[in-house]
């Protein structure tokens, strides 16, 4: 097997991410992974790739090489998207066979549930940020008003002066 392929096997297996799903999550076909695998085979570089463009915590100077962390720290990742991945999913779901479009609906349910609990926790916090936003508008809306009423009174009083110091 290539050292290459034994790493994304190492990383698939601290992710605790099958090969079937990985296949899946980088839109190759089945197989395509656990065959190089289990024949100890190279990937194509079209594989790899597409793996390292959604797996973007591996640490690719690691996969190529061996040197290095496997997995980036948080700041040096551009954390792939679930929203990326269901997609590539569903848009490939039809181009699965019928037993594995089971499989991924199994998947898919896992996802939609993590992901809408997510924007339940999204919809909270974001209601509360809007809250506090519309709170502060309506505060600075309150003292321009202010600022404005005092702004009137001041000409008001200027234009008195003036007015006072032509009769005068």
């Amino acid at each position: 097997m290539s050292l290459i392929t034994q790493r994304l096997k190492r990383y698939l297996e601290n992710k605790n991410i099958s090969i079937n799903k990985a296949e899946l999550y980088i839109g190759i076909s089945r197989g395509t992974l656990s065959k190089a695998l289990r024949n100890k085979k190279s990937i194509s570089t079209d594989t790899l790739e597409k793996f390292l463009r959604q797996f973007k915590d591996i640490n690719p100077v690691w996969l190529l090489t061996g040197k290095g962390k496997m997995i980036l720290l948080d700041k040096e990742v551009s954390k792939p998207s679930q929203d990326i991945m269901l997609e590539k999913i569903i848009m490939n779901f039809f181009s699965f066979p019928i037993e594995k479009q089971s499989e991924i609906k199994n998947v898919l349910s896992k996802h939609l549930v993590t992901i809408i609990n997510e924007l339940n926790l999204l919809d909270l916090v974001s209601q509360h940020d809007i809250d506090k936003d519309v709170e502060n508008y309506t505060k600075q809306l309150k003292d321009a008003q202010v600022l404005l009423q005092k702004d009137r009174e001041i000409e008001a009083l200027q234009n008195k002066i003036k007015e006072l110091e032509t009769n005068n």
